[in-house]
């Protein structure tokens, strides 16, 4: 696939039981930076407003 990217064309891939988690979307979303402007400043155990998915200190 992708014979057009030359020497980084990906030629076979084989995997199993690979978990992964994948940050960037085809449309250039980057999961990571979602997050850190999403919980920017929020501290652990604190009951403020910020979504109850961050769990990073800042």
């Amino acid at each position: 696939a992708y014979e057009d990217l030359g020497a980084e064309a990906i030629l076979r891939l084989n995997v199993d039981n690979f978990p992964a988690i994948v940050a960037n979307d085809i449309y250039g979303n980057d999961l990571f930076e979602q997050g850190k402007t999403r919980c920017h400043g929020y501290i652990i155990g604190d009951k403020s407003d910020k979504d109850s998915r961050c769990l990073i200190v800042n």
